[in-house]
């Protein structure tokens, strides 16, 4: 499954693990009674905050496989990883502690506590949401996660390896790079970066090997 596939897979996952809060939310906004609810509504809530824990788990192994290409995207994939894992301890935590101590959690905690954890919670989806995001923009699919100095550094030893590179075109050259690795070319906008050419240049020499 390629990066993108999964980026929707997450999104789909969070959405559907968020229904019943949803139902919640709308619930509260129209002054409905909560204790008119039907216990299998509940029991669902229950499993869905079950089936979160998977879905952050996922969230974080997309953020850490995730190769940045500038210091400023390692610093915020690294901002977001920590956020997310400080989330879960912190929203976790609390509801342990009530647990030991047999009481509820708004018992356990002040006001003021209680509140950061109820907005912890909201924050889940969103956050889960906006990493995969954002990570998804940083490497769109596995190719473009390719280091551009290491390429660059493929293309000299090409160059010094066929005799008759200095005569090829950037097209041509595009077209011999796709065909050394038998498809598994790096993306078209990071060999363009490490040629010096445009990304409609390499686009037309992997077209070339496509036909």
């Amino acid at each position: 499954m390629n990066r993108r596939n999964q980026l929707v897979l997450l999104i789909v996952l969070s959405a559907l693990s968020a229904v019943a809060l949803y139902v919640l939310q709308g619930a509260l906004a129209t002054g409905a009674d909560l204790s008119e609810f039907p216990p299998w509504f509940w029991m669902l809530d229950y499993c869905l905050w079950g089936a979160r824990a998977l879905i952050e788990a996922f969230v974080i192994v997309y953020l850490f496989s995730t190769e940045p290409k500038t210091t400023w995207q390692g610093v915020v994939l690294g901002i977001l990883e920590f956020a997310l894992v400080a989330l879960i301890t912190l929203t976790v935590g609390p509801a342990l502690r009530a647990i030991g101590m047999g009481v509820t959690l708004r018992d356990s905690l002040s006001p003021l506590l209680y509140s950061a954890w109820t907005f912890g919670i909201a924050a889940y989806t969103s956050l889960m949401v906006g990493a995969a995001g954002y990570a998804y923009r940083v490497a769109p699919d596995e190719h473009d996660s390719v280091n551009v100095t290491e390429l660059r550094s493929e293309i000299v030893r090409l160059e010094n390896a066929v005799e008759a590179w200095s005569l090829l075109t950037a097209t041509d050259r595009a077209a011999v790079i796709a065909a050394c690795t038998n498809g598994n070319q790096p993306g078209a906008d990071v060999l363009a970066e490490a040629m010096k050419v445009s990304a409609a240049t390499v686009r037309r020499g992997y077209g070339k090997v496509a036909q």
